[in-house]
């Protein structure tokens, strides 16, 4: 199986206060379906917790053309493409009934050793996934993020809390969105919207750990840098664009 992909129905408790798709919950579809398709392939959950390591994602690059709203019917494909040196590219397409596409995202994952916490190498999982080189990627992986030119800051802290926290016993990635699109407020997002996100997950955070957190905000970017204990542990940023009203382009 060289792709994978599901019907949605976009439904009220995963849109946000404009009744558009939430960022955090569209990264929630991604992570769902990319288990079902490691499930199908014989690498899923169940199968990894058997050799104690799991499924981790480092990177997600997302860019959305038009966000579907409530009650809108969507169609999401993901597939990965070849590994290198134990990164895992996966990728992501959003279509409406009309076979046009909505978003697109490339993210990178690692296998992660849950007893030693640490990124290991499985040549059986990796034989698992299917040769898909002669497939074409709709974007490229995640790069580097950069703080907007002209931005001013905002110091603020940050201590996960208990709907944070996934399966692995850490704060997951997609509610580093959340949390996101909490700092730059419900008036920001009430008049734009995100165009283009790029999360970077550098450690893991822990129950009882505190993100210290910096916003760096422009007039159409901005970044969001989280250390904890000094270090890097999360890196978001967002290019904005004036909110389109539903069924624009």
């Amino acid at each position: 199986m060289k792709s994978y992909t599901q019907h949605f129905r976009i439904l009220t408790r995963d849109c946000d206060g404009n009744g558009a798709w939430r960022v955090g919950a569209i990264l929630e579809t991604f992570q769902e379906l990319a288990g079902a398709h490691c499930t199908h392939l014989g690498c899923g959950r169940d199968e990894l917790l058997r050799r104690h390591v799991a499924w981790v994602l480092l990177r997600t690059h997302l860019e959305m053309q038009r966000y579907p709203h409530i009650g809108d019917e969507v169609t999401v494909e993901t597939f990965h493409m070849n590994a290198r040196h134990g990164l895992f590219p996966r990728y992501f397409i959003i279509r409406n009934t009309n076979n046009e596409t909505l978003g697109v995202c490339s993210s990178a994952w690692t296998l992660l050793n849950l007893d030693t916490r640490q990124a290991v190498l499985d040549p059986e999982i990796e034989s698992m996934l299917p040769d898909n080189s002669d497939m074409q990627p709709p974007l490229r992986l995640p790069g580097a993020v950069k703080t907007p030119q002209d931005a001013w800051e905002q110091q603020l802290c940050y201590t996960p809390q208990y709907t944070d926290l996934d399966a692995n016993g850490h704060m997951n990635n997609a509610k580093y969105a959340d949390l996101f699109c909490n700092t730059l407020g419900i008036e920001a997002l009430r008049a734009s919207e995100i165009q283009a996100l790029t999360l970077i997950y550098a450690s893991e955070v822990k129950p009882g750990e505190t993100l210290h957190l910096t916003l760096h905000s422009a007039s159409d970017a901005c970044r969001l840098q989280g250390l904890l204990n000094g270090k890097p542990a999360i890196d978001v940023s967002c290019l904005l664009r004036a909110r389109l009203e539903r069924g624009q382009y």
